[in-house]
């Protein structure tokens, strides 16, 4: 008697459908993800000059520099300070446009 593959009709795959991985091991909630997904969040980037602040949603809109807010230095020792300024400073002009 030679091999049989079982071959499963289109009406199975309507009706089955398998979670995802992470979620049937209880480890993500992807309604949680979905919804952090389409709201707006503020995301900071340090890099060694700059200070990038950014308002992102599921593109980014609206970016700043460090070079747009002149007198704060990175090489200075409040440099999380700076940062907490320019978030601030950063919504501010949000608000007014």
């Amino acid at each position: 008697m030679g091999f049989v593959k079982a071959i499963k009709k289109k009406a199975y795959f309507k009706r089955y459908q398998m979670k995802f991985r992470r979620q049937r091991k209880g480890k993500t909630d992807h309604y949680a993800r979905k919804q952090l997904h389409t709201q707006y969040r503020m995301t900071v980037g340090v890099t060694n000059r700059d200070i990038i602040c950014q308002i992102t949603y599921t593109r980014m809109e609206w970016i700043r520099y460090t070079k747009q807010f002149p007198g704060y230095d990175s090489e200075s020792e409040e440099f999380n300070a700076e940062v907490h300024c320019k978030a601030l400073s950063f919504i501010r002009i949000l608000q007014t446009t």
